[in-house]
């Protein structure tokens, strides 16, 4: 799927704006679909992950979304930012993760679940959950 994209933006067929309303109304929906494919926030970081890469789409048009209490409540926005990082990571090895997540700006904090937002939670969130990610705790701060 993320090489159908892909293709599509390169070849101009799909806007930044096309893909935004997409993962947007796939987001709003992530709580049912979860129910058939409970790995389905993850898939679509994954793919987000490697369209951002290539300039197709920004992190800022989905932010407002994934913070929304629905996607956070239950930990999908967290899986879903996990799987862009690892995106990121397959894509450009860990400096280059490092180096994403420094100058993204990105705080993983307000994208976990109420009970994992402090840095403490997050970072063992991270240890217990997602070890192959452990290079970007020493870059969470309170």
């Amino acid at each position: 799927m993320g090489d159908v994209l892909e293709k599509l933006c390169s070849e101009k067929r799909l806007s930044s704006t096309h893909l935004e309303f997409g993962f947007v109304t796939i987001l709003e929906k992530v709580d049912d679909l979860s129910l058939d494919h409970p790995k389905i926030s993850e898939s679509l970081g994954t793919i987000f992950g490697r369209l951002m890469l290539t300039g197709s789409i920004q992190m800022s048009a989905l932010e407002k979304t994934l913070t929304k209490e629905e996607l956070t409540k239950y930990g999908e926005a967290a899986k879903f930012i996990f799987g862009m990082l690892r995106s990121v990571k397959v894509i450009k090895g860990e400096p280059g993760l490092t180096e994403f997540y420094k100058d993204s700006g990105l705080d993983l904090k307000k994208f976990m679940r109420p009970r994992d937002k402090g840095a403490t939670a997050t970072i063992q969130y991270i240890k217990d959950r997602a070890k192959d990610l452990l290079i970007l705790t020493p870059l969470i701060a309170e």
